[in-house]
């Protein structure tokens, strides 16, 4: 079990990762997916989001995450968008362990088509 930020002391937390994919003509591209987390008092966002040139286009992007309440009971979930370039969802009710998995299929692509699954937790500490 890991060790959290004090919610009343989370803020939000962004991280741009690349990643390099074959188009189906044979172009490498390089695309942008930015994992996001906010989190204050209870409430918290998450949420993948593709971005970068033209041939940056996903077919899928997905957001799972994991909290615990504060009468202890774990929530799981999932958020996927086809044909769109984000997935989000606020949630309500986070007391402890934060988390999310990040991942994007990406459209008209030959070869390294998908993104994740990527890990990330910034309001997470383990002991």
């Amino acid at each position: 079990m890991g060790l959290s930020a004090s919610p009343a002391s989370a803020a939000a937390v962004e991280v741009r990762r690349q990643h390099t994919f074959t188009t189906t003509s044979g172009a490498r591209v390089t695309c942008d997916v930015f994992l996001y987390e906010s989190w204050l008092e209870g409430e918290a966002t998450v949420f993948t989001q593709l971005g970068g040139p033209a041939a940056c286009r996903a077919a899928a992007v997905a957001v799972r995450w994991h909290f615990v309440d504060a009468s202890g009971a774990a929530h799981d979930g999932r958020e996927v968008v086809t044909g769109g370039q984000k997935a989000s969802v606020d949630l309500h009710g986070v007391a402890d362990d934060l988390a999310s998995r990040h991942r994007v299929t990406l459209a008209d692509c030959a070869a390294d088509c998908t993104f994740g699954p990527v890990g990330f937790a910034p309001f997470s500490s383990s002991k």
